[in-house]
C-alpha cells in the first residue's frame, strides 16, 4: 500500500468541544512498493461552525482540498507554508 496524503481536520469537527483531532489517510492499493512522497493539508474549516449547531459558515477548504487532491502533481512545485 502507498500513502497518498494526509489531511488533518479540525479539532472538534466530529464533536464539539471533545479537543479530539481528527485526520483523512488516502492510500492506493499497490502490487509492490510503498510510499515516496505524502500530501498533507492542514484543513482549518469544513464549511460547518465548530459548535453544537454545526451551522453553515462561508469558510471551506473542502473544494480546495479536492482540487489540490486531483492535481498532486502542481503541488510538488508549491512553496510550504
Amino acid at each position: 500500500h502507498k500513502l497518498d496524503a494526509v489531511i488533518s481536520m479540525p479539532s472538534g469537527v466530529f464533536k464539539p468541544y471533545a479537543g479530539v483531532s481528527t485526520a483523512i489517510l488516502i492510500f492506493t492499493k499497490t502490487g509492490n512498493g510503498g510510499t515516496d512522497k505524502v500530501w498533507f493539508y492542514d484543513m482549518k474549516a469544513d464549511g460547518l461552525s465548530l459548535d453544537d449547531k454545526r451551522q453553515p459558515i462561508s469558510d471551506n477548504d473542502i473544494p480546495d482540498i479536492i482540487e489540490r487532491f486531483h492535481h498532486l502533481e502542481k503541488e510538488a512545485e508549491r512553496q510550504r507554508t
